[in-house]
């Protein structure tokens, strides 16, 4: 049975490309027409931009899934099934989103080359400890390295 890896953070990008749009409309409504020209609140410009990518990731977070014997990663294009005992390292980054770390999975592909992509743990269930241990069962020679520092270029 599939259980669910990553972080259901779709919802939140529907919400802040919302936001996003609301300070779009500030920024078109708030234009100043003086003798000299206009005069723009370019504030609410930037604010509504960092909304608007902030969201655009949110909205296109792929969706990890895992089982005893694969993880699952949906794409566009379809869905990229990786056997567990291909997974070489599952590693923490220094990248964070609302107290959460983003984690950087390396794994063989297809072809035999090295591949990765991050993901964003679930954060309300137990279900990584449950992927770790399933990924060390296929694989016990995995490293899960969960340390990381500002120095470390490979995140």
């Amino acid at each position: 049975m599939k259980q669910r890896l990553s972080a259901h953070i779709e919802i939140w990008g529907y919400f802040n490309a919302v936001i996003a749009l609301f300070f779009l409309a500030g920024f078109f409504t708030e234009i100043q027409t003086y003798e000299s020209g206009l005069v723009y609140e370019y504030d609410l410009l930037i604010i509504s931009m960092v909304f608007g990518v902030l969201s655009f990731f949110q909205i296109i977070s792929k969706i990890v899934e895992f089982d005893n014997e694969n993880i699952y990663r949906s794409l566009f294009k379809g869905e990229e099934i990786i056997p567990l005992r291909n997974i070489l390292e599952v590693k923490l980054t220094s990248l964070r989103i609302n107290g959460r770390s983003l984690w950087k999975l390396k794994y063989f592909g297809k072809e035999g080359e090295e591949n990765c992509f991050r993901f964003l743990p679930n954060f309300f269930d137990n279900g990584f400890e449950e992927f770790k241990k399933a990924v060390l069962s296929q694989n016990p020679s995995c490293k899960f390295v969960n340390w990381t520092h500002s120095l470390d270029f490979d995140q």
